[in-house]
């Protein structure tokens, strides 16, 4: 981890996932800011909900560190984090711990849903799919039953 001058300020640059371990550690005083506005990242929004559970629209350093932890935990091989592609090879997950082994029960189950159980990654893609066809079924998992899930006009 090291930081490098950008015009007037240094700023960290995080290159590996052993620099992202790093920032666990790195006092707060350091960071550039301690929360930024959901609005100024140019990313998939639904990422950031992810980063903001709290709803505030602003991105904390505590969530961001929380963010960090968890990944972490979940991935076995870390250097996927710096091959900037957008699947997760399952053999990258982290089986051994219990939020790895949730991750990794969850993309095995969407694979197969998608008839793609021979495949050896899950893509942002396949999530996506998934998702999109769980929402359009009668019986989603929800607690909502809909007028479509019943076979019966009686009932």
């Amino acid at each position: 981890m090291h930081f490098k001058q950008y015009g007037r300020t240094f700023q960290l640059r995080i290159e590996t996932a052993d620099d992202l371990e790093a920032v666990l550690k790195l006092d707060e005083s350091l960071w550039v800011a301690t929360s930024a506005p959901t609005d100024v990242f140019r990313c998939d929004s639904g990422f950031l909900s992810l980063l903001d559970p709290d709803g505030s629209k602003r991105i904390h350093t505590g969530e961001m560190k929380q963010a960090i932890r968890w990944l972490l935990t979940v991935l076995a091989d870390r250097s996927q984090l710096i091959k900037r592609t957008n699947h997760v090879p399952l053999a990258a997950i982290n089986t051994e711990t219990p939020e790895g082994a949730e991750v990794a029960k969850s993309a095995a189950y969407v694979l197969k849903t998608l008839g793609q159980d021979d495949e050896e990654a899950i893509s942002l893609k396949s999530v996506r799919q998934f998702l999109s066809n769980l929402k359009e079924q009668p019986l989603n998992g929800d607690g909502v039953l809909v007028p479509a899930a019943i076979d019966n006009p009686e009932t």
